[in-house]
């Protein structure tokens, strides 16, 4: 199977650890069927970085729009996300 990833993203970073993003996780599939080879989801989100004693978190929230999809999958999701930031 060949596939072609394109990953473009925007991150524009806020004050007291905020940032809101702007990405897609394009992909095509050479090989696929009619109207089931090319995928393009376009994500807005925010995340945030927390401090709990001496460890920190990054927590995140997104919207997920699909501008084009193959058939049978979803138009749109959300997606929360909560990540340990090592330092």
């Amino acid at each position: 199977m060949s596939v072609t990833t394109v990953q473009p993203f925007l991150i524009y970073l806020l004050l007291d650890g905020c940032a809101v993003d702007v990405s897609s996780e394009s992909s095509y599939h050479c090989s696929a069927g009619s109207g089931n080879g090319c995928k393009i989801p376009v994500t807005l989100g925010i995340s945030t970085v927390v401090q709990f004693g001496s460890k920190f978190f990054n927590f995140g929230l997104a919207y997920v729009h699909c501008a084009e999809r193959p058939d049978r999958t979803t138009k749109t999701e959300a997606r929360f996300n909560a990540t340990y930031v090592w330092r």
